[in-house]
């Protein structure tokens, strides 16, 4: 009776186990309250500043993480993702200007 339970327990044991060397499956979260908020987009923005923002984005972002549409977020939620981005991208204010022009040309309302 004692090797049954014993048995039962590490097979119970063991399946907990496996199930938590599984990958982690977390959604991104498209707004974090800690996050500052990045400035309200200009209402008019320049075709040129749009062109030179997408190749930033797609050159600079491309090289660690799959791209974003930039209709998959807001406007609102794309301020903190972008924010957080700018020092893992190495990317000085005025290239961030850029891909935040052309990111809100194109953000969901």
């Amino acid at each position: 009776m004692k090797t049954r339970i014993f048995a039962i327990a590490l097979i119970a044991c063991a399946g907990l186990y496996i199930s938590s060397c599984s990958p982690k499956v977390v959604a991104m979260q498209p707004s974090d309250p800690n996050v500052p908020q990045m400035p309200a987009p200009a209402k008019t923005v320049n075709a040129e500043r749009v062109a030179q923002g997408k190749s930033i984005y797609e050159g600079s972002c491309a090289k660690c993480h799959k791209l974003f549409s930039p209709t998959d977020f807001s406007s609102a939620e794309w301020g903190p993702i972008l924010m957080r981005m700018q020092p893992k991208a190495h990317l000085q204010d005025a290239d961030m200007a850029l891909v935040s022009d052309y990111i809100n040309s194109l953000a969901k309302s």
